[in-house]
């Protein structure tokens, strides 16, 4: 839901991905079978419907009720309210938080009669607690991707679900080839991206994170009515609605490793194979910004990367 689904449409909803990539080179010498930026429009006429429809359905998601009517189990965490049916009683169900950006909850209950609410925790959780005016439950890693009841009694109850949310750097499975040696990083349930503007070289080829490396977080806007791009080169979007989005950042020191004989070469002009030579080789600390995954391509063509690789600190 907040990955893949919201990256596939622009941040002013006006251009969309039909296949979202995890990594964007410079641009290529060939062509692809789809675009490596997003388009006003798709040939495809199956799926621009099916996302808007998806999104337009989110509401239906956020709660369920159990077979047996007896309660009611979270399904998404989102600002919202909510009325359902229990045997015919009446629940009415406000929810408070900031959640994807930030992990606490705030459930505000209505009830006729007493009912079981089951709260979901993500399996990306490792630490939290749920607190009610009766007692504080700690639970840790084991209940990853599992649920937690708590009994709601009759009357208007306040109860509060603090999912914590560190940064955490992700390793995907030794099948996957490609992402051998590399990290990736995420918050909560958001994964995060570089893309060629997060960094003072321009570039995202030669650099490193650091496996031991701390982030500062920071809000960074980004201008919706700019947000259209062409391969290359940057267009004003004179039929998006201007504005900007807040977005929350992810700032941390990494390594640029670049070879000086790099830029004196097309790599067409240069052999398969060369002799590495260290003396040719420049090393220094750079600041790296990661934003959500959901908002890359909205600041101009450029690459992007989601697996980054790491020089690790032992």
């Amino acid at each position: 839901w907040l990955n893949v689904n919201l990256a596939s449409i622009s941040l002013d909803g006006l251009r969309y991905f039909y296949e979202n990539m995890l990594r964007r080179t410079k641009k290529l010498d060939y062509e692809l079978i789809w675009p490596l930026t997003r388009t006003d429009y798709l040939i495809s006429y199956c799926c621009p419907p099916n996302i808007a429809r998806m999104l337009t359905q989110a509401s239906e998601y956020v709660y369920f009720v159990k077979k047996d009517g007896s309660g009611i189990m979270t399904g998404l965490y989102a600002e919202s309210e909510a009325d359902i049916l229990l045997h015919g009683s009446k629940v009415h169900i406000l929810q408070k938080t900031r959640y994807p950006y930030e992990g606490r909850i705030v459930f505000v209950t209505e009830a006729e009669r007493d009912f079981t609410l089951s709260l979901r925790i993500p399996a990306w959780c490792r630490s939290g607690r749920l607190l009610t005016d009766r007692k504080e439950l700690k639970f840790g890693k084991e209940r990853s991707g599992t649920y937690t009841e708590t009994l709601i009694e009759a009357g208007t109850k306040e109860l509060v679900l603090e999912l914590d949310m560190p940064v955490a750097l992700i390793k995907s499975n030794p099948m996957i080839e490609e992402n051998t040696g590399q990290l990736a990083v995420t918050k909560g349930p958001l994964v995060y991206c570089s893309e060629f503007c997060d960094t003072g070289s321009g570039t995202l080829d030669g650099l490193f994170l650091l496996s031991d490396c701390e982030f500062s977080e920071e809000d960074l806007k980004i201008d919706t009515g700019k947000s259209l791009r062409t391969e290359g080169e940057a267009k004003d979007a004179h039929h998006g609605a201007s504005g900007q989005v807040t977005i929350p950042a992810l700032t941390t020191t990494g390594i640029l490793i670049k070879d000086r004989t790099d830029s004196r070469r097309q790599p067409t002009e240069r052999p398969l194979y060369e002799v590495y030579e260290p003396e040719n080789t420049d090393r220094r600390e750079v600041s790296v910004r990661f934003i959500p995954y959901f908002a890359w391509d909205n600041r101009g063509f450029g690459e992007m990367k989601i697996w980054m690789p790491v020089i690790w600190r032992i």
